[in-house]
């Protein structure tokens, strides 16, 4: 499932995510509120949550991203 406005897209969790999932929950600045950066390993864990989420319950966290497909969507 996807929900598309001018600048940014939602769409459902890939595994093509994981790097960039990865990098953004070692960023100390991204993690302050969540309890500190966690490793690839927690985030690979936790992006599976996520998936699961959707996969069993039809609703869950989204991938925000640009429309021209980057992710995150605040990247350069």
């Amino acid at each position: 499932m996807k929900i598309k406005t001018q600048r940014t897209r939602l769409r459902c969790w890939q595994d093509a995510d994981r790097a960039a999932f990865a990098a953004m929950n070692t960023d100390p600045e991204v993690m302050r509120d969540f309890g500190g950066p966690i490793s690839r390993q927690q985030s690979d864990a936790k992006l599976d949550r996520y998936a699961a989420a959707f996969h069993r319950l039809g609703v869950g966290r989204w991938v925000v991203e640009s429309v021209e497909g980057r992710f995150p969507a605040t990247q350069g």
